[in-house]
């Protein structure tokens, strides 16, 4: 329960069907920390059926699930089930947050479906803040079939800034059916 879990081979798998991903973080105050629950790159894939992904915190992006990819390594979430929730992107000095509950970065594909959730999750930033529930990044997709998406928040700590897409905040290709 208090171990990051990270896929970052060519090809590698996790499926997760109960359990707890819980209470994890990543520390340095200044610049970019990524994802504390699940971090996935390259040509990794995670299908979550059930469990839970919550309270794990960092200081910029992907609390709860991290993941970026290339145009030639593309990894892959597919959410069926369970529940991502209570995740925070903290405010770091030089950073703008993104994505509390899930990062789906360039070169990454997301699907959401049936009865999984996205709740309770929050990026604040003091340089801005954007998708406290999802983040998706140019050239990343998103696919919502089904599922909540609720009560996520994005927000900032200073005047000037912008904080943007408190459930979905999205720069790629998002498709929402259902």
């Amino acid at each position: 329960e208090k171990n990051i879990l990270g896929v970052n081979g060519l090809g590698g798998s996790i499926a997760m069907s109960s359990g707890k991903i819980s209470q994890n973080s990543t520390y340095f105050y200044r610049y970019d920390t990524n994802g504390a629950g699940v971090v996935l790159k390259n040509n990794a894939s995670f299908a979550m059926s059930g469990g839970e992904i919550s309270d794990n915190n960092t200081y910029s992006r992907g609390a709860g699930v991290y993941m970026e990819g290339t145009e030639s390594t593309v990894p892959k979430f597919k959410l069926s089930g369970g529940t991502i929730k209570g995740n925070y992107t903290q405010p770091a000095i030089e950073v703008v947050t993104l994505g509390g509950g899930v990062y789906v970065g360039e070169y990454a594909e997301f699907t959401m479906e049936n009865n999984a959730i996205i709740a309770d999750n929050r990026s604040d930033g003091l340089k801005g803040a954007n998708g406290g529930g999802v983040y998706l990044a140019a050239k990343g997709k998103c696919t919502m079939l089904g599922g909540t998406v609720s009560g996520n928040n994005a927000g900032y700590q200073s005047g000037y800034y912008d904080a943007m897409g408190g459930g979905v905040y999205t720069d790629g290709d998002l498709i929402v059916k259902g």
